[in-house]
């Protein structure tokens, strides 16, 4: 279940749950191969969560493969401890020599702050363990702040208790191709998009 951050408000005339609403946004794998070099093990690896709101204590999070507009796969988990934000404009200099990696970072909109991600130290499932172990290539995907340690498909709410949150995912608006995420949390929406991808 979600790490949400709620806290038992007792007082003289009430009681009741005050929670913090779960972080959304997108998570980015990204391993770095200078000069095309995909035929030799990355030289670094970048995992990265863009969300809109910063942090203000370290998060656990899982996230999605779009199986259909609202039907996922996820993949758990993955954490953000560290809370310095990552300044973009440093990481497209130092990986300036491998330009996949450089296109998917100057791709993802709808982001205010960059944080360093890790991998969670228990809960993996089948999913993570392709993505993250075995994964090659970069890609960019959905993420919100719960632990989903099940293999099983998932849909809409993917939180239902305190806090649902709805994640709807679109490859195409107007004339436009580009992998479009739209999640609802607390009946606020967070849109956030990424170059279209085909690995994954």
């Amino acid at each position: 279940m979600s790490e949400m951050k709620c806290m038992l408000i007792f007082s003289f005339m009430l009681s009741g749950f005050v929670c913090a609403e779960p972080a959304v946004g997108v998570f980015a794998y990204l391993p770095y191969y200078p000069n095309f070099s995909i035929n030799k093990p990355p030289k670094a690896i970048e995992m990265l969560f863009f969300t809109k709101s910063k942090l203000k204590q370290p998060i656990t999070l899982s996230f999605f493969r779009t199986v259909d507009r609202e039907t996922f796969d996820p993949a758990c988990c993955i954490e953000v401890v560290d809370l310095n934000q990552v300044a973009v404009n440093e990481l497209l200099k130092k990986y300036a020599a491998d330009t996949d990696f450089i296109d998917l970072i100057k791709g993802i909109k709808g982001y205010q702050f960059v944080y360093r991600a890790q991998v969670f130290g228990v809960g993996g499932n089948k999913t993570q363990k392709l993505l993250l172990i075995n994964g090659a290539s970069q890609f960019a995907m959905p993420a919100v702040e719960m632990q989903i340690k099940t293999d099983m498909i998932m849909h809409n709410p993917l939180v239902s208790s305190p806090v649902s949150v709805k994640l709807v995912a679109n490859f195409k608006k107007g004339n436009i191709w580009r992998e479009f995420y739209s999640f609802t949390v607390g009946g606020v929406k967070n849109d956030f998009s990424v170059p279209l991808q085909t690995g994954g």
